[in-house]
C-alpha cells in the first residue's frame, strides 16, 4: 500500500479502524458450538481486543442468518476486516459478503462513510493490481 493508490487505501482502512473500533457483538448473541466456541464468541462480545485472523474471516463468510445481530457482528469484526481485504484475503468475495448483508449502506452517515470510502479504494487497488499484471503477461498488443 505505498502507491499513491495504496495510500488512499491505507487512510481507508484507519478509518473505518478509528470509525468501527470499540464496537461489540451483542452481550447476548448466540451462535451454535459448532461454528464458534465460547471462548471465540466472548472474543466477539469484547471491544478492542484483537481477533484472530482465521475468526475474523470466519465471522465475515457466515451465513447473515446464522447471528442474532449480524450487523453488529460485522461491525465488531470490520477494523481487522478491512485490513484482511486490503491485503488481499484469498475469499474475500466471500468476506466482502458478510459486510454488504450486514446492510452498510443504511448505517449512521460515518459509519456508512467510511466503509465506502474503503470499498472505493479497495476496489481501485484491486483493479491497479489486476492491471498491472495483466500488462506484463499480455504481450501481444
Amino acid at each position: 500500500m505505498t502507491s499513491p493508490d495504496g495510500d488512499v487505501l491505507a487512510a481507508a482502512v484507519a478509518r473505518a479502524a478509528t470509525t468501527f473500533g470499540g464496537m461489540t457483538a451483542q452481550a447476548d448473541e448466540t451462535v451454535c458450538g459448532r461454528c464458534f466456541d465460547e471462548v471465540e464468541v466472548e472474543l466477539l462480545r469484547t471491544p478492542d481486543v484483537r481477533l484472530p485472523t482465521d475468526l475474523v474471516g470466519r465471522v465475515a463468510q457466515k451465513d447473515p442468518f446464522h447471528w442474532d445481530d449480524q450487523p453488529a457482528i460485522i461491525r465488531r469484526v470490520l477494523p481487522q476486516l478491512v485490513v484482511v481485504l486490503a491485503e488481499g484475503a484469498v475469499e474475500s468475495a466471500l468476506m466482502a459478503r458478510g459486510l454488504a448483508a450486514a446492510g452498510w449502506s443504511r448505517g449512521p452517515r460515518e459509519q456508512a462513510g467510511a466503509v465506502a470510502g474503503f470499498l472505493e479504494a479497495w476496489w481501485t487497488q484491486a483493479l491497479l493490481a489486476s492491471s498491472t499484471a495483466s500488462d506484463s503477461s499480455c504481450r501481444w498488443f
